[in-house]
């Protein structure tokens, strides 16, 4: 068996009714959902800090960047493309 904590949580009443009603209808646990759920964010979130902290240690590190007048450019010209692609599909 996991070697296995208990974490306490306060919940709006309207998701600890939800909570309930989901558990009752699932047959399964407030503490396995509420486990699942955690499980689910923290696994969503996770790779997410760590990625950005990488990236602060390739910044730190030197590595190569692009200004925000160059993405903003970049990201005009998406806008400005589009904007013109659905101009002539609207005319045709």
């Amino acid at each position: 068996m996991d070697d296995t904590t208990t974490v306490n949580v306060r919940l709006s009443k309207q998701v600890k009714d939800r909570l309930d009603a989901l558990a009752e209808r699932t047959k399964h646990s407030r503490s396995y959902l509420a486990e699942q759920a955690i499980t689910s964010y923290v696994d969503a979130n996770a790779w997410q800090v760590d990625i950005i902290d990488e990236r602060v240690r390739e910044l730190k590190a030197g590595a190569p960047t692009v200004s925000h007048d160059d993405v903003a450019g970049l990201v005009r010209s998406w806008v400005e493309n589009d904007t013109a692609a659905r101009r002539e599909s609207s005319d045709s």
